[in-house]
């Protein structure tokens, strides 16, 4: 029973990993159009900052989910 929990549990891991590959890129893309929106519409101070909270954000996400930013591509 054990065993067959542990095919089960990795084959579930290997699909969800194969379907968050492929949304990876439409998340990146959604993102990266409404966060050149906002910057568009903010002011010098304002546009600083939030570049500051997207930096932050890109080391958390490094920290909590490996080396996947994809900030630095813009």
């Amino acid at each position: 029973q054990q065993e067959q929990a542990k095919v089960i549990i990795e084959t579930r891991s290997k699909d969800i990993s194969a379907i968050l590959k492929e949304m990876r890129p439409k998340f990146r893309e959604a993102r990266n159009t409404s966060d050149s929106a906002l910057i568009e519409i903010l002011n010098e101070e304002q546009r600083s900052e939030f570049k500051k909270l997207q930096a932050e954000f890109d080391e958390y996400r490094k920290k909590r989910w490996g080396n996947k930013s994809d900030r630095s591509s813009k």
